[in-house]
């Protein structure tokens, strides 16, 4: 572009405003960039926050699951003794109290099967948990030494040895002791 003094260097000054419009619409798209990734970057604590929140969660309610059934004791008690189908159990155990010791509970335990999983929801004195979470069709087994799993076990004075919930091919052994 010639000035119209007559500039005989043939060099141009300043930019068209082809030029400066593509400018500025590279500059703002890598702005708009910049503030995404510093969006994401700052949303990463949050979430990383809520996913331990959650993993403590099903950590403790496996943890819970297998204190309770490790904790099953033989019940004189008819009404406490332990009896267990394949969808169902119910015993006497130990639960920790709020104030941290173990108490006497009565529990009982529920496989609820849904569309493509399963939960195994408790009962303690009470007040209903959802206790494990797996994919697929469960149901509860029951180890006695000398005669292997059984998908039942009769109101005896005796427990059983483990408690196992098998979803497909893969089986959770939840093994059973005595009073703390």
């Amino acid at each position: 572009m010639r000035s119209r003094r007559g500039d005989r260097s043939g060099l141009r000054r300043g930019f068209t405003l082809i030029e400066l419009m593509a400018a500025l619409m590279l500059t703002g798209l890598a702005l708009l960039g910049a503030h995404r990734l510093l969006d994401q970057l700052a949303d990463g604590p949050d979430r990383i926050r809520t996913m331990s929140i959650d993993d403590a969660a099903r950590a403790n309610r496996s943890r819970l699951l297998r204190d309770v059934i490790a904790h099953a004791e033989l019940g004189s008690d008819s009404s406490q003794r332990f009896v267990g189908s394949a969808t169902a159990a119910s015993f006497a155990s130990w639960c920790l109290a709020p104030g941290g010791w173990l108490e006497r509970c009565a529990v009982s335990l529920e496989i609820d099967v849904e569309s493509d999983s399963s939960v195994v929801a408790a009962t303690l004195n009470g007040s209903s948990l959802s206790l494990w979470h797996g994919r697929g069709k469960a149901s509860l087994s029951y180890f006695e030494r000398g005669r292997g799993w059984l998908r039942e076990w009769s109101s005896s004075l005796a427990v059983p040895s483990a408690v196992g919930v098998v979803v497909a091919a893969d089986t959770l052994v939840l093994p059973v002791g005595g009073t703390p």
